[in-house]
């Protein structure tokens, strides 16, 4: 199923949902409630997402495994 991303019109406020065809109507906004949600254009992703270990590159320094930011302790 894909992820479509809404602004909803009423609070502005930007959410996600999964529906079974792209020409199904818009959900109703999680966080007001309001059917008047509009879609955005998204950016399509492509490969694996970062692992925990390149996300916290530079943050966690050394310890025990390996260095966070060394490629070789990526795993």
């Amino acid at each position: 199923m894909p992820l479509y991303d809404y602004r909803c019109s009423a609070c502005n406020r930007k959410f996600e949902a999964l529906l079974d065809r792209w020409d199904q109507p818009a959900p109703p906004c999680p966080h007001c409630g309001a059917a008047r949600a509009v879609r955005q254009l998204s950016v399509f992703a492509v490969g694996a997402a970062p692992s925990r270990a390149e996300e916290s590159c530079g943050t966690q320094g050394c310890g025990p495994g390996g260095c966070a930011c060394e490629p070789s302790s990526w795993n």
